[in-house]
């Protein structure tokens, strides 16, 4: 790569250099979420580093689709672990029953 390309793109002084910059960092959160499915771990802290850092238009726009994405898979995820807490908790309950005391 072009060390002059280089220097563009860390001070990202040019459309281009803010595009290229952005689309590395979209790329970074597609990563991320897909990691995210794959193993079931949250990254909050992609999510967290590159918050309101997007400058082109485009990418702010691809940004804030993934992170609305995001909440609804992450509040569909939790739905569901509670539903599941539910279901097994009165079968926890039934096998905690204490005999009757014959005092």
């Amino acid at each position: 790569i072009n060390a002059e390309y280089m220097g563009e793109y860390n001070a990202g002084e040019t459309k281009e250099a803010v595009f290229v910059r952005d689309m590395d960092r979209l790329e970074m959160l597609i990563q991320a979420r897909e990691y995210e499915k794959a193993q079931g771990k949250q990254l909050e802290g992609f999510f967290k580093s590159t918050e309101g850092k997007f400058r082109d238009p485009f990418a702010v726009a691809i940004d804030s689709h993934l992170r609305v994405k995001r909440l609804a898979d992450l509040m569909e995820l939790a739905k569901k672990e509670e539903e599941k807490q539910e279901d097994e908790q009165p079968a926890a309950k039934k096998s905690c029953v204490s005999p009757k005391s014959t005092v």
